[in-house]
């Protein structure tokens, strides 16, 4: 989750925005099945997607889908490289 300062409309981090982690199990089923569409689509197994959701409404846009998504390297505070270390293993076992 991408959170900007008021006013501010570009959500990148390098320009300032901060990131806040979310637990898998806080994000919407109906946003994780759009993110995983979306990279299904174009024959991806780890990919980033960004949504943006709408305020008000809830209204989820896709934005974008990243082959090499951004990553923080601290797995304590971003799961997701533990996460795809074991898919990457699970994958070079076949």
């Amino acid at each position: 989750k991408i959170i900007t300062a008021k006013g501010e409309f570009r959500h990148n981090i390098a320009l300032g925005a901060d990131e806040e982690f979310l637990p898998i199990a806080k994000i919407p089923d109906s946003i994780s099945k759009l993110a995983v569409t979306a990279a299904s689509f174009l024959s991806l197994q780890i990919a980033g997607v960004d949504i943006a959701v709408e305020k008000g409404t809830g209204k989820a846009f896709l934005v974008e889908v990243n082959r090499g998504p951004g990553l923080t390297y601290d797995v304590k505070i971003s799961p997701e490289i533990d996460e795809i270390a074991k898919f990457l293993g699970k994958e070079s076992g076949k």
